[in-house]
This record gives structure tokens, C-alpha cells and sequence, in this order.
């Protein structure tokens, strides 16, 4: 063979063992840590790299210049966490790496945590010991305001308290926690009512809707935060559960205040005895759902209940042992079309307090769909937006559910009938990058009902990729809203999207889209910034 072709082979030979070599596809990944407000770097911080599919994870610690370094990583998708010591740990966008590539100047900045201080104290000024200290959250379920602490802190023996917290807004409550040296019931004359040392909101409130919330920025310390734990009337609720099947573990009552306030220390609660009677003591005046927490097995319901000033006796609460629903798909006007597989519905709980329940389902031997394990409460059923079907109408009954929102409150209705129909449209898209730059993180796209109504079309999200471009597929035909929203702006699954008083706040700075029946529909969105959200969520009403 002559010299040349010789060369030429050993040329291609050569390459192609360079080119599957994996250490030429090995990624070099560097960047630095630093504080979102100094912009100082953060020496020692901890970060994280996982890739989607979780079959490489490798940590790094910064140096002293807050910077860091990976070799030899794999091409990827990777998450990037950030953690270090008196900030709030951190979860960045994705990071793609691709085969060979060296990513410098990666940048990361880390909020530092806030902390509050100050003091909790009885009504006679004596300082209590062993007080919780909450910061409160306000979050959303489906439209659904509700409150969920994020941190907490207890007292020392002079009532003082040091709380750490990511930044945010927040309301701050303090209550006692009942023991042989302070307990929080007692009485004060024979024949007189019982009284209880009740939960104090800041700065000087009875209940979390009459609170003023506090905002805390990344490293602030806010001091001289005093709560006084007032004294207050309390009353006993008695009655039974109808019908009640005693489990094996003992049912459990709980108080949730109706006013709003749905944190989980709202009121005391009681177990139930084996014939269904329960005993709850202590509770403050209020509005309240009672409640069956739903134990496995176990019956579960829910009722409204006013507490005036006295006793509340002879209450009686339905129960509803767990059962199934039964669900028949159909299309409308269409013969032979395929049905949707059961995986790509989802049956989910509107509202839920300690346990969120999402449960599986069967397929029975005719093509009925079968949910099973079910608890009293409101329903909505939705259909993944992964092919040319959407949800026309849920009957149940021969009664039409509007929204698509079922109420099990009192138990099953009997078998859902689903009609589902095709001719799904598209939504395009492109969003006008603001002047100056932005630099609010990522941005994706908002696709909401226009109406707001939470129900079986829900709010989705699409991202907006680094030309501007975004696009919603298998949209169902209606009127719609489409909005550009910092991802950070809305990480509570979207909840907020799902209230129609908010859709109605923020109306006027979304798009309208009409998408028709197998139509297209293109539009330009700019970003609502974070502050105007927050706006509309205050102007909601508590």
C-alpha cells in the first residue's frame, strides 16, 4: 500500500479513536459564589451537581476567592445546588454542558438569612420560657390561599428568641407550649369559664388576618420583635362522629379557624373514642371547620361550626369511609378514537391542610377507570396536556360539575361521566426583553384561563428559550392570558394563578389569546415583574 494512503488511513484511524476517547468529551464546569447583596464572594460554600437522569452527582467546596471548579464532568443536563452556612440554600436553573465544553464565569449569588429577635411575654409582662416562635408563609393551593410555617424558634428561660429565616415576607406569631411549669389552660373561680393562653400574631394581634406581614431582605436583622401572649375565654366542643368504624389507630379531630388562617397550630384537637364521641377542649371563640383527619382506613369529613360563649354540645359529624370512583371516558361524536391512558389523568384534592392525596388508578375489564381510596372533600380532575384531548364537560348524576370541580363532601355522587373532545390549539410566542437588560433570572411563559376559575384547565407554564420564543401546545379552545414571569416570581406550583381575583388584578398586563379549534394563535408578552404580583396578591382579599 503506498505511503500516502497509509498515512491517510492512519489519519482517519487516529481520529476516530480521539473522537470516542470519553476523556475528550469531558466537561470542565468553574465559576464563583458570592453574596447577593456585598456581591463579596463566599469562601466555603458547598455546591452540588446532579444530572437529570441522577447517574452523576459530584460536590465541590469554594476557596477563598469564592471560586470553584469541576473537572472531568460528563455532558449534560445538571442542577446546581448552593449551600453554605447562615445563607438560604439555593437550587439554580439547569445547566447544560455540552461535549467537551469548558463553562467559565459561572456566576451564583446566595441570600443571606435574615433574623429576628425579640421577646415573648405573658399578659402580666413575665417572660415565657418554651414559647414556639413561628414565621409564617402565605402559600397557594390551586387558588387557595392558605399559611405554612417555615421557621421556628422557641424561647429561653428569660422568653427571648433568635430567629433565622430565608428572605421573604412573613407573619410572625409566638404561642405557648403547654407543661407541668406553664400550662396554657386553667381556671380562675368555680363556675367560671375556662381560660387558655392563646396565640399571639405580630405586632399586636388576635388572629393572622388581622397581622401586618413583615418583610425581611437577605441579611436583615430585625430586632425588638415582642409578642404578649393574651388570655383568653375557652370552651369545650362535644358531640360524636355518624358513622364511625373504629381502626385500629384511634381517629383524630382537629379545628381549623374559617376565617383563613389554615396554619396547622390554628386550635387544639381531640381523639375520638371507640363510639365515635369526641371531647375537644380549650377552643377559643371562632369560626371553624371541624374536621376527621384521614388516617388510612379511617372515616374522614368535614363541617362548619361556630364558637360563641359557652360550651358547644351535641355536635354530630358525618362520616364517610374512604370509597372509590368509578370514571366512563367517551369523545364526543367520535367513534374509535383512542382514549387517553389512565396514567394521564390525575384526580387531586382542591382543599387540603396536612395530607395532600392524589390517588391511583385501575382499569377495570369494560374500560372504566377506577380511583380508589377516596376521603370527603372537593375534587378537580385533570388531563395532562400531552396530546390532541381536553375535557368537555364532567357529569355526575346527570348533573353537569361546573369547572369541572366535584364535591365529595358528603360522600360519592355516584359514577363520573367524562366527555372529552380534539381539536386543541397552539399558542406561540415571543417576549420583549426589557431595556436595560434584564437580570431577574430565568423567564418563562404563564398560560391562564382568562376567567381565573380553578378547575380542570389549571395554569401552565412553558419555558422561554434564549431567543424569546415559547410555545403552549394542545390548548383547549377558549380565551386565555399569557404572561412572562421571572421563575422565582411564582414557586408555589403556580397556585396563585389559579384565583380568579388575582387573574382579575393582573388582567390588564397579560395577553389575551382566543385559540380556536385547530388554530394557532401568536403573541408578544413583556415580563410582569415580581413587585406588580406581589401588588395584585395584596389587594386579594383575606
Amino acid at each position: 500500500m503506498p505511503s500516502r494512503c497509509l498515512f491517510l488511513l492512519w489519519l482517519l484511524v487516529t481520529g476516530v479513536l480521539r473522537a470516542q476517547d470519553p476523556s475528550k468529551q469531558l466537561c470542565v464546569f468553574e465559576g464563583t459564589v458570592r453574596d447577593s447583596v456585598t456581591r463579596q464572594p463566599i469562601p466555603k460554600a458547598t455546591l452540588h451537581l446532579t444530572s437529570d437522569d441522577n447517574h452523576v452527582d459530584s460536590e465541590g467546596v469554594t476557596d477563598a476567592a469564592g471560586a470553584f471548579r469541576f473537572e472531568a464532568v460528563p455532558p449534560g443536563r445538571y442542577k446546581v445546588a448552593v449551600t453554605h452556612r447562615g445563607y438560604s440554600d439555593e437550587t439554580f436553573a439547569p445547566v447544560n454542558l455540552a461535549a467537551g465544553q469548558t463553562l467559565s464565569n459561572a456566576a451564583f449569588a446566595l441570600d443571606a438569612e435574615a433574623i429576628v429577635s425579640g421577646r415573648v411575654q405573658d399578659s402580666g409582662g413575665d417572660p415565657v420560657s418554651d414559647a414556639a416562635v413561628y414565621a409564617i408563609a402565605e402559600r397557594w393551593q390551586r387558588g387557595v390561599r392558605t399559611y405554612e410555617p417555615a421557621a421556628h424558634a422557641t424561647t429561653d428561660d428569660r422568653g427571648q428568641f433568635r430567629l433565622k429565616v430565608a428572605a421573604g415576607t412573613y407573619y410572625l406569631s409566638a404561642q405557648p407550649l403547654s407543661g407541668p411549669v406553664t400550662p396554657n389552660r386553667f381556671t380562675t373561680d368555680p363556675g367560671k369559664p375556662e381560660l387558655r393562653i392563646a396565640t399571639a400574631y405580630y405586632p399586636n394581634a388576635a388572629s393572622l388576618e388581622a397581622a401586618a406581614p413583615v418583610r425581611l431582605t437577605p441579611g436583615r436583622q430585625l430586632d425588638g420583635v415582642d409578642l404578649v401572649l393574651p388570655v383568653v375565654p375557652a370552651y369545650h366542643v362535644r358531640g360524636v362522629v355518624k358513622p364511625y368504624a373504629p381502626q385500629p389507630q384511634a381517629g383524630a379531630l382537629v379545628l381549623w379557624n374559617r376565617s383563613g388562617d389554615r396554619t396547622n397550630h390554628s386550635q387544639p384537637g381531640a381523639r375520638i373514642a371507640p363510639d365515635g364521641s369526641f371531647d375537644i377542649p380549650a377552643v377559643e371563640p371562632g369560626s371553624y371547620w371541624l374536621e376527621l383527619l384521614p388516617f388510612a382506613g379511617s372515616p374522614s369529613g368535614r363541617m362548619a361550626l361556630e364558637v360563641v360563649d359557652r360550651d358547644v354540645t351535641g355536635v354530630t359529624l358525618a362520616g364517610t369511609m374512604p370509597f372509590d370512583l368509578a370514571v366512563h371516558l367517551r369523545f364526543d361524536g367520535a367513534d374509535g378514537q383512542p382514549l387517553p391512558p389512565p396514567h394521564a389523568l390525575q384526580l387531586e384534592m382542591l382543599d387540603w391542610r396536612l395530607f395532600r392525596t392524589t390517588p391511583s388508578a385501575t382499569v377495570e375489564s369494560d374500560g372504566t377507570i377506577v380511583f380508589s381510596g377516596l376521603r370527603s372533600g372537593q375534587w378537580v380532575l385533570t388531563l395532562a396536556p400531552d396530546r390532541d384531548a381536553y375535557i368537555q364537560s364532567i357529569s355526575c348524576g346527570a348533573h353537569e360539575l361546573a369547572a369541572g370541580i366535584m364535591d365529595f363532601t358528603n360522600g360519592p355522587c355516584g359514577d363520573l361521566e367524562i366527555v372529552l373532545a380534539g381539536g386543541t390549539g397552539e399558542v406561540q410566542g415571543s417576549m420583549r426583553w426589557p431595556d436595560p437588560p434584564w437580570i431577574g433570572g430565568p423567564v418563562s411563559a404563564l398560560l391562564v384561563a382568562a376567567s381565573g376559575q380553578t378547575g380542570n384547565t389549571g395554569a401552565r407554564r412553558a419555558p422561554i428559550d434564549e431567543n424569546g420564543q415559547f410555545h403552549f401546545r394542545f390548548v383547549p379552545p377558549g380565551r386565555y392570558l399569557v404572561f412572562a414571569v421571572a421563575v422565582a416570581s411564582a414557586p408555589n406550583d403556580d397556585g396563585v394563578w389559579q384565583n380568579a381575583d388575582f387573574v382579575k388584578e393582573v388582567s390588564g398586563r397579560g395577553v389575551a389569546a382566543d385559540v380556536p379549534s385547530k388554530g394557532s394563535v401568536r403573541v408578544e408578552v413583556g415580563i410582569l415583574p415580581a413587585d406588580d404580583i406581589g401588588h395584585a396578591i395584596e389587594r386579594i382579599h383575606r
